[in-house]
């Protein structure tokens, strides 16, 4: 059976330590000026500043080749809860608007995520190895970051991120769009 083309960015599954990654999640802010929307489940780096208070660095969407903080899982328009009460509708931080986004920034958190198959697949030979990041606007619909592993990066070089398997499910295998643990 072929994989789907259904990019879903980097959904946080475990920890190499055996920890409970859901105990890895602070508060970072979006400043206004930030003019790229986020999506859940985008790879973010800090943007070198802070809230006006000083206390919550500010980040922004990681580029392809940036330095990777970890992954944005919700939005809200304090850091002290993980759900903006004022816009229970809210999926996704729309650009230019100042916000606080809750991320999983410890660097053991194991992910699954899809490879884009642009030029190439992914294959076993490349467990083990690192690759770079695809970057592409989210679904505004749903909220959902299309983010993926860009599969004609993988071993080239020093990557964003390691390659660690193929997600062991039924519907995914080798392969155009195979999802892969990193």
């Amino acid at each position: 059976m072929a994989n789907t083309d259904a990019a879903f960015g980097f959904k946080p599954v475990g920890h190499a330590l055996g920890l409970d990654w859901t105990q890895c999640v602070n508060p970072y802010y979006f400043a206004a000026g930030e003019s790229t929307a986020t999506f859940k489940y985008d790879l973010v780096s800090l943007a070198g500043s802070s809230d006006t208070l000083g206390e919550y660095p500010t980040i922004a969407q990681t580029a392809a080749a940036g330095a990777i903080l970890g992954v944005v899982i919700g939005f809200s328009n304090t850091p002290y809860i993980s759900a903006d009460v004022t816009n229970l509708a809210r999926k996704y931080r729309p650009a230019s608007t100042a916000m606080y986004g809750w991320v999983v920034d410890d660097p053991f958190v194991i992910y699954e995520a899809q490879e884009d198959s642009a030029d190439n697949d992914m294959d076993a030979d490349m467990v083990g190895l690192a690759t770079d990041i695809e970057v592409t606007a989210g679904n505004t619909t749903t909220g959902i970051s299309k983010m993926e592993l860009d599969s004609s990066d993988a071993g080239t070089g020093a990557g964003q991120m390691r390659i660690l398997g193929l997600v062991r499910r039924g519907t995914n295998a080798l392969g155009s769009y195979a999802i892969w643990r990193c």
